[in-house]
């Protein structure tokens, strides 16, 4: 019987934990990833006839990390990419989980967003598009309640059809300072005449821009790609040059714009919504100190 590996990508506080078990039953094993004393924990569930990995990823806000378990995360997508991601989001709290979600989704592999906790934001009479969720990111999302197991039976199906298929979905688009989409262009379009990679070719030279533990994670799984990635760091030392700041505030400043935008677009607060819930939402997405250091 076919096995896949799927990995269960989250921030923290989304209900992860609740969905994984509630995927898996008892089927679960736990121990410690290599090196570190961060929990990891597999589990296993048939469906469409093959057995599934599950493995649930320490919580996270960014693939660009600055904790253990952020780092833990990103490691494990780029040294040996799962099949499939299972992003969970909490639907009363979006703007907390979807810088991952937009890193997650620009790197190309299959994924489902499983909008989590409908019930509670349905309670707060919050409503989301899932249609114009799903054409930003690129992806199919949906809602669900893991804590009662609302929704599952058509994540499984949708997850079956994902890894069925296989079709890497096209990424969404960021917007970048003219001068840096430029630079990843050119890295990218060299990435794919130089190595076939399970990640998008954008997402990959940006990875190799970044340099450190991510660029050396891309050219050991691709030794094809260590020159390339020796060229990514001069290209973007000029690229930071012209811009007069730092890559890995301009990439987070593009992604919460990102992010804000798909908000705007396709969540609907209600006129009787208690206006210090909605003026904290929007202060919350539009404070460059509190909204920004989620998307880094």
């Amino acid at each position: 019987m076919p096995e896949v590996t799927v990995a269960v990508c989250a921030a923290p506080n989304t209900g992860k934990t609740t969905l994984f078990n509630r995927l898996t039953g008892a089927n679960q094993t736990v121990g410690n990833w290599p090196g570190v004393t961060v929990t990891k924990k597999t589990g296993q569930f048939e469906l469409d006839g093959q057995t599934v990995t599950l493995v649930d990823l320490p919580g996270a806000y960014s693939l660009t990390p600055t904790s253990l378990e952020e780092r833990v995360a990103r490691d494990y997508l780029l040294n040996d990419p799962p099949d499939a991601i299972i992003n969970i989001v909490d639907a009363g709290n979006l703007y907390r989980g979807l810088g991952l979600t937009i890193q997650l989704a620009m790197s190309g592999l299959p994924m489902v967003v499983a909008v989590n906790m409908m019930d509670e934001a349905r309670a707060r009479g919050i409503h989301i598009d899932f249609d114009a969720f799903s054409e930003h990111l690129g992806v199919p999302v949906i809602p669900v309640v893991a804590r009662t197991g609302e929704g599952l039976d058509r994540l499984r199906q949708i997850l079956a059809d994902v890894l069925q298929h296989r079709i890497r979905e096209h990424p969404p688009h960021i917007s970048l300072p003219p001068v840096l989409e430029e630079a990843v262009g050119e890295l990218a379009r060299k990435v794919e005449q130089q190595v076939p990679t399970e990640l998008d070719e954008n997402f990959v030279a940006m990875r190799l821009m970044e340099g450190g533990q991510a660029s050396r994670h891309i050219v050991k799984r691709h030794p094809g790609l260590r020159d390339l990635a020796g060229q990514a760091i001069e290209v973007r030392q000029r690229v930071e040059q012209k811009l007069d700041t730092d890559l890995h505030t301009t990439c987070a400043q593009c992604r919460f714009n990102a992010a804000r935008g798909l908000v705007q677009e396709a969540v609907q607060l209600p006129p009787q919504l208690p206006v210090s819930l909605s003026e904290s939402l929007d202060r919350f997405l539009m404070n460059r100190w509190l909204g920004l250091p989620l998307f880094l």
